[in-house]
């Protein structure tokens, strides 16, 4: 409440109340005006009471904000930063924060690193190799698998066609795709299915409720885990579940869920999956409408990517150093303050989403991008709730020193402004 506030309330207090006080007669020596002071001490008291209590939330969040720590030892720059994310344009856009969900508070233990304790933290190069001489060309992998994939889905083999980039089939209600070597997310071939009720294959329709334990969910595909591994020839024992929610509208507008399920080999990856991807893994995922979701309902596999790597893990992802990682409570006033990344960083678009107060995450850990490593605050969202799955917000902070925070997002502020 400010001042002008605090005048309008001591303004509303009853006129009538106040001419009674003012026109009551003597009584004992003493005029019922003392009753106008007393009245209007205690209006005053109420206000003040008032006031005292609608800014405690006001005070409470500036009490936690202190001066922003300055490094000026910082290897990295706000600019080299916002960088890694503008590589990829579907890292969360201008969004302040993205969307996971999970079934329960525990599982966001499997979307996080644990905060090292020695002050450390490792930082990577993520590199895209040139694809090597000997490996297998594009008309290779796509003459190899094309059968096999149109005799796992039941449809007839079409005559296979050439391209230097990619090719797609379009056969009845599945959309096969196979792709070169150096795309961006290493896939080798896709299929996605175009109808309802989904896919099937090898004759069988595989379906998962998200709402059950990640166990439950990898337990109801272990059977399509088998006989993917077995078409694509690998071996992917270890499973990850991706509960999430992404702005994938369709021609009404309405928003769309997007959830996957991962198959991959933890040993052959060289490092941990949740830092880079850089051996072979199966992507299953399944799309439904945001209703859908809210209703519980039962999802089936609609697509399936098969990702493959002619590499060594370490000629893709590459430990660069140990450098100092930030305190917990540096990248907390960097939350606070709105000095998040996720995408195009800029608080003006920040503002487009739902406001949310971080001041009370719920969880913290760390998460990697492009090899570098931030702090991932998690944040529930109290009114979004999916057939028994919950949702949270998370919001970036790097985890590392840097430099020229107040100068980019002022400068990406003025930016929107104009």
């Amino acid at each position: 409440m400010n001042g002008t506030k605090l005048f309008d309330a001591l303004a509303n207090v009853d006129g009538d109340v106040i001419d009674r006080a003012l026109s009551a007669p003597e009584k004992g020596g003493k005029t019922k005006k003392n009753y106008l002071r007393i009245i209007l001490i205690a209006s005053s008291l109420t206000v003040l009471a008032i006031t005292a209590v609608l800014l405690f939330p006001t005070l409470k969040r500036l009490s936690k904000l202190v001066p922003l720590p300055v490094y000026d030892d910082a290897p990295y720059t706000a600019d080299d930063i916002n960088e890694l994310f503008t590589k990829n344009a579907a890292s969360g856009g201008s969004k302040w924060y993205t969307i996971e969900c999970v079934r329960s508070f525990e599982d966001l233990d499997g979307h996080l690193l644990p905060i090292p304790d020695n002050g450390k933290i490792s930082v990577y190069e993520i590199k895209t190799p040139v694809e090597p001489e000997t490996g297998s060309s594009f008309s290779e992998f796509n003459g190899e698998y094309l059968p096999l994939l149109c005799e796992m889905l039941g449809i007839q083999i079409p005559e296979a066609k050439t391209g230097e980039i990619c090719v797609f089939y379009n056969l009845g209600n599945y959309t096969l795709g196979f792709f070169n070597f150096n795309n961006e997310d290493n896939d080798r071939c896709q299929f996605h299915f175009n109808g309802e009720g989904g896919a099937v294959i090898n004759g069988k329709t595989y379906s998962v409720n998200l709402a059950e334990s990640d166990a439950a969910v990898a337990a109801a595909l272990d059977g399509l885990r088998k006989e993917l591994c077995e078409t694509f020839g690998v071996s992917l024992p270890d499973v990850s579940v991706y509960r999430q929610l992404v702005d994938l509208r369709d021609s009404e507008g309405v928003v769309s869920d997007f959830s996957a399920v991962i198959f991959y080999n933890a040993e052959q990856n060289g490092v941990d999956f949740n830092v880079c991807r850089c051996s072979d893994y199966i992507t299953v995922m399944f799309f439904s409408h945001d209703d859908a979701i809210e209703n519980g309902t039962v999802m089936n596999v609609t697509d399936v990517r098969y990702s493959h790597y002619e590499f060594a893990p370490e000629e893709l992802c590459e430990y660069t150093a140990d450098v100092d990682l930030i305190p917990l409570s540096d990248a907390e006033q960097m939350l606070y303050r709105g000095y998040i990344f996720g995408g195009h960083s800029c608080v003006q678009c920040m503002k487009s989403q739902p406001e949310l107060d971080f001041m009370s995450y719920d969880k913290v850990g760390i998460v990697y991008f492009e090899g570098m490593p931030f702090y991932a605050f998690y944040k529930k969202i109290p009114s979004q709730s999916y057939g028994g799955v919950s949702a949270y917000a998370r919001a970036l902070v790097p985890a590392v020193k840097v430099s020229g925070l107040e100068e980019f997002f002022y400068r990406a502020e003025m930016f929107h402004a104009d």
